[in-house]
């Protein structure tokens, strides 16, 4: 009996000894357990974040949306990183849908979290979106507000040259000479559209010799070969380099634009004409006089003058009876050679 009691009592001393480190371990445990149960939840509510995140690099940006303003709507108050992404990407969502609203939720996004680094492609992303709108004066307004020491090479010659093209559209042809003049020499995709551009603005602004190496480098170009020769040509002509135009633009006539060829024809025929050959003149002004629905009383007396010059005084009389028939100054002399 006595051997019982004293087992008893050391087993209830052993218990009580061991109590506390029972407790420790099943309130641990119990912390555990709700510090599981939190980090579940919150887990929970970012799934739907990296959900659109994952659609949105796939490229299907309408359910990428909804995933965002779903989680959005369950972050609704306070402030995070992550909230600031998800309204970063379901602008960007918005955009590449065309939406209607992308405008109002870059803004958004930008307002309510002003110091965010992606502000500045939320930006330049919104810019993009007005261009292919062809809203050419907000594009110029975005481009404004983005930081272009921070994008990259791809970025800043796509930026130049559609901030430079919504310039051209406006009709400033000042600031867009200098968008396309930062990229018209480095290689990009957008190289050739910038010097095209760039070469066309210094042309309308008589500055020729500019002009004329701009277009000499786009005359092997896949896209502006078929118009280049033509700016050439004519920037020759002006120049009163007939010389030079006829032996640069006869070989290249097939290779114009169809739009462009008979105001080819005009400037090689001219050119032949100044220069006194009149033989090889004719086909070229009689092409011109026979793709165009009404040409002038010079053009016509230039031709018919070249036909008498030749002795081909059929052809001649008929077009100076027709001059004559004008009351002109030119029809005065029409009549003289007629006769």
């Amino acid at each position: 009996m006595l051997i019982f009691t004293r087992y008893n009592k050391e087993k209830i001393m052993m218990r009580n000894r061991f109590l506390p480190m029972i407790l420790v371990i099943i309130f641990s445990g119990i912390g555990h357990l709700a510090y599981a149960q939190k980090s579940t939840i919150y887990t929970y509510k970012e799934k739907d974040f990296y959900k659109g995140l994952e659609l949105y690099e796939k490229e299907k940006y309408g359910a990428a949306r909804n995933f965002f303003e779903k989680y959005l709507d369950q972050v609704s108050f306070g402030k995070s990183e992550l909230k600031a992404e998800a309204q970063y990407y379901l602008a960007l969502s918005a955009i590449e849908l065309y939406n209607l609203d992308a405008d109002y939720l870059v803004h958004k996004f930008v307002n309510e979290n002003s110091e965010n680094p992606l502000q500045n492609m939320a930006w330049f992303r919104l810019a993009d979106y007005m261009f292919n709108k062809k809203n050419y004066p907000q594009t110029i307004r975005y481009y404004n507000k983005v930081d272009r020491f921070l994008l990259d090479k791809d970025q800043l010659s796509k930026y130049y040259f559609q901030k430079g093209y919504s310039y051209y559209k406006r009709r400033d042809y000042s600031e867009a000479r200098v968008c396309f003049y930062e990229i018209k020499d480095i290689e990009s995709k957008y190289t050739s559209p910038a010097l095209y551009y760039y070469s066309h603005i210094a042309y309308f602004q008589n500055n020729y010799q500019t002009a004329l190496e701009g277009f000499t480098r786009l005359l092997d170009d896949e896209t502006f070969s078929p118009i280049a020769p033509y700016y050439v040509a004519q920037i020759y002509f002006l120049q009163k380099n007939f010389e030079k135009v006829v032996e640069f633009a006869p070989p290249l006539m097939e290779k114009v634009v169809k739009t462009r060829k008979a105001e080819m024809s005009k400037i090689i025929g001219e050119s032949f004409f100044y220069m006194e050959r009149y033989e090889e003149c004719i086909p070229y002004l009689q092409q011109y006089k026979d793709e165009v629905r009404r040409i002038s009383i010079a053009d016509k007396y230039q031709l018919a003058y070249a036909y008498y010059m030749i002795e081909d005084y059929g052809n001649a009389a008929t077009l100076f009876e027709r001059i004559s028939l004008t009351n002109t100054k030119i029809s005065q002399t029409a009549l003289y050679l007629l006769g």
